[in-house]
């Protein structure tokens, strides 16, 4: 499991996902970003915090403008 970093960051973080019922919020928690205020997507497609993660999968991080 990798978490891209948000425009900025730099630095990568590889998350293991060891609950297979692991949502977005839980993964990004754990690699310590903070979820609110982003778009994720996972394996190219757009995702909510909620959504399942499976082992395998991508997730990019991009910061939401305020406001929106």
């Amino acid at each position: 499991m990798k978490v891209h970093p948000r425009a900025g960051e730099s630095s990568e973080k590889v998350v293991s996902v060891e609950d297979s019922g692991a949502s977005v919020a839980a993964v990004l928690q754990a690699a310590g970003r903070d979820p609110n205020n982003m778009k994720v997507t996972m394996n190219g497609k757009e995702v909510s915090l909620d959504a399942h993660v499976p082992p395998d999968a991508v997730l990019t991080l991009t910061e939401r403008p305020q406001g929106s």
